[in-house]
């Protein structure tokens, strides 16, 4: 049927019509209630009797319903109206595929960047255990802004074994396609859905081929007459070389395309992240090669590096690809470069051996941190693909510069830079922090709490290379550098009770873990490392102390400090015992000035500033008493950034702050008691305290990790003050979960899964907690039941309500538990209506307003008209990353 403008379908208004297809009517409508265009797919009144269609239309709803990615379309609602069933989705504008190959093939860098997405989107599919089974060009949507949305889940296979997708799998399995059954688009179906053979995901990666095949030569890899000469063209030919339509063509894509239009799923990729890993290589590849181009020859410009900061950042990759053919010069050379990204809490970058990548830890498009690397003879950045789960800070380089090591979440990992998925090198019993690899294949790394670990870079079981001394009351031993010998190492042991003890010392690979030296060179320091020599003087030990890198002479010969330290540059930021910079084997120096200070500022629900509650500081945390007139805050003591303590904050009579903690470590995550009267606290990461909030007598212990990897931290009480939320990092399931600790003492688990989960707040009625969970592949707000029967050893009952849509962090809630808040991954503030009675159900999320970059989610007043967030003054995590050539110089002087 079609409808005219102004015809209703419950609460949406057609607007007018944009197509159709065969499997609907599609048109722009206007959402009433939230005020907001949508696109609607109808079922033609026709075909809802034919119980096939109409089961492929509802498993469509159901298949993108299921996905959360910025690469699919985001389906809001389904319903049915006049017998015809409907879609409500995202409207999007730009054009299909089909129509941008309507004018011919696309750039190499253009259909590169397309392919990415498209593959991320089917990644993200095929994770959920769902196969599109229909990719084609008229399917593929690119927006206006060049995004990439995948439509019609119409032919989705929803695989059974998928247990987040039980429910919607649970269909009459009459209804479910069979063997013999012919679905999907001539032209662009694999072999095995030509022969009306089972199909799974590597049937969306021959399809990709095809399409990715048409993107790069303009026409279509299986064109024949007849829609059978099509068939048995995929069945038994190759379509043309794609070099001879294209000689521009990468090779490295041209292998990729070949690969996935084979005729055996068995000699595809197998899976679509294996895909990425290759397109994304190929695509740096080939976006990287026209730079070199047009910088090949030589120039003259290394007379005039001090210019003009846009010279320096023009010639900055020719200076790289250059840098071991000149003499070295008689003094440093500075420039910049833009991340290009927005960069990650943590701020730690690494430097490749040779000085020529620089890798960070980035927030892209997508919301999701990961690894990133910056060709430093290239103006572009790249992800590196298998790094999402990098949690532990710094990572590090082998010797050669074709791997990067880090901490996944439990496992060290390696992964090639080059391409190709990570692989796992040892399991971590606590959070890596640092770590150092020599050329004999020895790696080493720091732990939080823990001693050194050694493993071999092929892998295998890692073992304690040094002790702590319990009786200088030691917990960490971190950021071991190793020296040009390759059987020495600095590193820091650290004693947060008795920080004299605490500094630099020198381990070796041949002494046992108690046997190891305890002679301290140097006091602590922020962000140890080492730099080796660049001619016959020595090495030098590199940290920051109050913001300035410092660089202490070091004999790695003698083993032993070698003069005095040196100022090398000033505002150098950092992050618990890690700092802003990294440097290289050849002399190169790079880091980034302090990200910013922090001020408490409230805004309104149309995100105007309402009030500034405190001066601009190094907060990292705030939260608000149940009666709204005080806050407590953690900050960075501003002398030593390594340490936080809490600062309680009198918002009734604005009389300024009071500090509460005056420990040597560092307190965060503060909660407050429903009373108002104590607060709970998370203290050096491994430990949570309660004290009261009038800052009398001693915190007392409440709970020790249950880990041996420590990270707990303190997030919620319920209204009646009995049960206490935390989250901590399990052993077991090597992820973060969410415990309750009970009147008893003896912690049970609310959400303990493969995944992490984090973030958890009651509502005020104390029957539901909402957190915040990446189950999805990215992290959700989600809502649980919760129980005060602990009996069956869980304190999490039913089953998990997802409550945002792409992506969400930070749950609040509104007093009287009917509306919930949450950060968006784009930093728009959301706010749902929930339903709490009976069952939780939450409508769809609107937004309220975008937060400033970088800003942090402290709390929400009881009646939901003001947010108290922790905002960034001046700078924030875009700050370039400054690059210094010859830095040795500049302490000779």
């Amino acid at each position: 049927m079609s409808l005219a403008a102004g015809t209703r379908l419950g609460p949406y208004e057609i607007l007018a019509s944009l197509g159709a297809g065969g499997m609907g009517e599609v048109y722009r409508a206007r959402d009433s209630r939230l005020r907001r265009d949508v696109a609607i797919k109808v079922l033609p009144r026709a075909f809802s009797a034919d119980v096939d269609r109409l089961h492929r239309f509802e498993q469509e709803a159901r298949a993108a319903a299921a996905l959360n990615h910025p690469n699919i379309l985001a389906v809001y609602d389904i319903g049915t109206a006049a017998d015809a069933p409907f879609i409500v989705s995202e409207l999007l504008e730009g054009a299909t595929l089909r129509e941008r190959l309507n004018t011919g093939a696309l750039a190499v860098r253009k259909a590169s960047e397309y392919a990415s997405q498209i593959v991320r989107g089917l990644a993200a599919a095929h994770e959920k255990g769902i196969t599109h089974r229909d990719l084609k060009p008229e399917n593929v949507f690119v927006t206006t802004d060049n995004r990439v949305k995948i439509l019609d889940f119409g032919l989705a296979k929803l695989t059974p074994e998928e247990p987040a997708l039980e429910a919607m799998t649970a269909l009459p399995s009459a209804s479910r396609t069979q063997p013999g059954v012919l679905l999907g688009t001539v032209g662009y179906m694999a072999p095995e859905q030509i022969r009306g053979l089972a199909v799974d995901h590597r049937a969306d990666l021959f399809a990709f081929g095809a399409v990715l095949y048409e993107l790069l030569s303009g026409v279509r890899a299986f064109r024949r007459e007849t829609a059978t000469e099509t068939m048995t063209a995929i069945l038994n030919e190759d379509p043309p070389q794609l070099l001879s339509a294209k000689p521009t063509i990468p090779p490295a894509l041209v292998r990729i395309v070949d690969r996935c239009l084979e005729k055996r799923p068995s000699a595809r990729f197998q899976t679509s992240s294996d895909l990425a890993f290759a397109l994304d290589a190929a695509s740096d590849a080939s976006g990287a090669a026209p730079v070199v181009a047009r910088r090949s020859k030589p120039y003259r410009a290394w007379l005039g590096w001090g210019v003009a900061a846009l010279l320096l950042l023009t010639l900055a990759p020719f200076a790289y690809r250059h840098l071991n053919d000149l003499p070295a010069a008689a003094r440093p050379m500075r420039f910049q470069i833009p991340p290009t990204v927005e960069l990650s809490e943590s701020g730690v970058v690494s430097l490749s051996p040779d000085g020529r990548q620089l890798a960070f830890v980035g927030i892209g498009s997508d919301g999701i941190a990961r690894l990133w690397i910056r060709a430093m003879d290239s103006l572009n950045v790249r992800p590196l693909p298998g790094s999402e789960t990098a949690i532990g800070p710094p990572f590090f380089w082998s010797p050669d510069g074709r791997f990067i090591a880090f901490d996944a979440g439990g496992k060290l990992k390696k992964v090639d830079v080059s391409g190709g998925p990570p692989q796992i090198l040892c399991d971590l019993p606590s959070v890596a922090v640092g770590g150092s690899w020599n050329r004999d294949g020895d790696i080493i790394v720091g732990q939080a709490p823990g001693g050194l670990l050694r493993v071999r870079d092929t892998g295998g079981a890692a073992t304690p290379l040094t002790a702590l001394d319990v009786s200088r009351k030691e917990e960490y031993h971190l950021l071991p550098s190793f020296l040009p010998d390759g059987r020495h190492f600095v590193y820091l042991r650290v004693s947060p009770r008795t920080p004299e003890a605490s500094g630099t010392y020198v381990g070796t690979l041949d002494a046992k873990p108690e046997e190891q030296s305890t002679r301290r060179l140097m006091p602590y320091e922020v962000g140890l490392a080492y730099g080796p020599p660049n001619d016959s003087g020595p090495g030098h030990l590199l940290f920051v102390r109050q913001g300035t890198i410092m660089a202490q002479p070091f004999d790695a010969t003698r083993l032993a400090l070698a003069g005095d330290p040196a100022v090398v540059a000033g505002r150098v930021g950092s992050f618990r015992d890690g700092a802003f910079f990294a440097i290289s084997a050849n002399d190169v120096l790079v880091y980034r000035t302090a990200d910013t200070d922090f001020q408490i500022t409230w805004f309104d629900r149309q995100g105007g500033v309402a009030g500034r509650v405190s001066e601009p500081g190094r907060f990292r945390s705030v939260a608000l008493s149940s009666d709204g007139a005080r806050a407590i805050a953690s900050r960075a003591n501003p002398e030593d950034t390594a340490k936080a303590d809490l600062w309680l904050l009198d918002l009734s009579r604005n009389s300024g702050s009071t500090r509460l903690t005056t420990g040597s470590g560092i307190a965060e995550f503060p909660v407050w008691s429903p009373d108002g009267k104590r607060i709970a606290f998370t203290l050096n990461n491994n430990t949570v305290y309660q004290m009261l909030a009038s800052g009398e007598g001693e915190p007392e212990k409440v709970q020790q990790s249950i880990s041996s990897a420590g990270l707990i931290q303190t997030s919620g009480w319920s209204p009646d003050g009995r049960f206490l939320l935390y989250t901590v990092f399990d052993s077991a399931t090597k992820n973060r979960d969410i415990w309750v600790l009970p009147p008893t003492g003896i912690p049970v688990p609310f959400v303990r899964t493969e995944f992490d989960e984090e973030q958890a707040r009651f509502s005020p009625d104390g029957r539901w907690i909402a957190y915040a969970s990446n189950k999805s592949g990215a992290f959700e707000i989600y809502a649980r039941a919760f129980t005060t029967d602990l009996s069956g050893g869980s304190a999490g009952t039913g089953a998990s309500v997802l409550v945002s849509h792409g992506g969400g962090t930070a749950p609040r809630w509104r007093g009287n538990g009917n509306e919930l808040f949450y950060l968006a991954s784009d930093g728009k503030m959301m706010a749902v209506q929930v339903t709490t009675s009976q069952e939780f159900r939450a409508a769809t999320p609107t937004p309220l307003f975008q937060t400033p970059a970088g800003a942090m989610v402290g709390d929400v007043t009881a009646d939901g008209e003001r947010f108290l967030l922790v905002t960034p003054v001046g700078s924030s995590a875009s700050a370039p990353f400054t690059v210094v050539l010859n830095w040795t110089a500049g302490l000779k002087k």
